[in-house]
């Protein structure tokens, strides 16, 4: 599991849905976790449930910024609503996970990170990342998501001592861990 600071820091591309709708602004909303697994050693296959260990057990998808979708972790309804606005504002926010989701031709939801990897004062990038993420609608209040996150290996950081994303080697080939979560629909967020 990872903390994310967010500031609208992703890049992205993903998709259309939400409480029995077909758009966008559908998804929006707070949902709670029914079910979260995670495999740290594989992509293939879905790991154990880790739902009892998960810090937040809800989450809010944020149409904030179309055709984004922003899906941030929370503790609680109020807390998803703060952040929600935190997302709408530009502004900062902690979350467990989060991730950022646009539409493509077919309506699916999916999203791209690619990270640069952590700086470390010994001049190399750490752990630098690739990842996939998907959405899916299970029912008209529940949904899954899907993230793929491939690490690739440490690299020299650049000449200016940042750790760039065109540095990393991070591919669908690297090693991959595979996390799961359904949600379900509790809340609409305030206007």
């Amino acid at each position: 599991m990872r903390l994310v600071l967010g500031c609208g820091l992703f890049a992205v591309t993903a998709g259309c849905g939400g409480p029995g709708g077909d758009g966008l602004s559908d998804w929006v909303g707070v949902y709670q976790l029914s079910a979260k697994t995670e495999n740290t050693t594989a992509c293939d296959a879905e790991g154990p449930s880790v739902l009892a260990q998960e810090p937040d057990k809800f989450f809010v998808a944020v149409d904030a910024h179309p055709p984004r979708l922003d899906i941030v972790s929370c503790p609680d309804v109020a807390s998803c609503d703060a952040t929600a606005a935190s997302v709408r504002a530009g502004s900062g926010y902690a979350a467990w996970y989060s991730y950022e989701l646009t539409s493509d031709a077919h309506g699916s939801l999916a999203g791209t990170f690619v990270t640069t990897g952590t700086w470390n004062p010994a001049g190399t990038c750490d752990m630098p990342q690739l990842i996939r993420t998907t959405a899916t609608r299970l029912s008209p209040t529940s949904i899954r998501i899907e993230a793929r996150t491939y690490t690739g290996d440490s690299h020299p950081q650049n000449a200016q001592g940042f750790c760039t994303t065109s540095d990393n080697d991070a591919t669908t080939s690297s090693p991959c861990s595979y996390d799961a979560l359904i949600g379900d629909f509790v809340a609409a967020l305030p206007s």
